[in-house]
């Protein structure tokens, strides 16, 4: 979608990729502060629920810890927003394009399956963390995580919701 506004409009008015890029970065670096301190309760509401004993403040702890592998991610999102994901995309007649030639295809597929490798990196660190601290084994670790995941992910959604009706309704 994002491509789609970078395209669109007026060059003067519409914003650029790395207007797009900058305002990731920024609210990226927001929502992830923000997210520490909501995850957090979260997750110690679920480990308390299947035996854990644990405090928010550890659990902060944890949630920072694994976010790193998500925080080295951002040199391969920012490749891949100025290079653009449209190379793998961009489709003429059914048939693939070569916009910027294989090596830059290449690259932005290892970008890809790095982000993948990542973002497992930081649910493991999770899961291990949340075992760790709250002093249960991993198979109650990882369904604490999945609570707790599924509450936070419901949370947003339903805030989702609500600032777009609200959006709606001021316009």
């Amino acid at each position: 979608m994002w491509l789609a506004i970078v395209r669109g409009g007026h060059p003067a008015t519409s914003p650029t990729r790395w207007h797009v890029l900058a305002l990731n970065v920024l609210l990226g670096g927001l929502f992830g502060i923000l997210s520490l301190e909501i995850t957090a309760p979260v997750y110690s509401w679920a480990a308390r629920w299947f035996g854990g004993s644990t405090s928010r403040r550890d659990l902060r702890v944890i949630c920072a810890w694994s976010c790193v592998p998500n925080c080295c991610t951002l040199p391969l999102v920012l490749l891949i927003g100025v290079v653009g994901p449209e190379v793998l995309l961009v489709r003429e007649g059914g048939k693939p394009t070569d916009v910027v030639g294989p090596g830059w295809q290449l690259l932005l597929a290892a970008c890809f399956i790095g982000w993948a490798i990542l973002g497992a990196w930081t649910i493991r660190t999770a899961v291990v963390g949340l075992a760790a601290v709250g002093g249960f084994g991993i198979g109650r670790a990882i369904a604490s995580f999945l609570v707790g995941l599924l509450v936070v992910l419901i949370g947003y959604y339903g805030l989702g919701r609500l600032m777009l009706l609200s959006w709606i309704a001021l316009r």
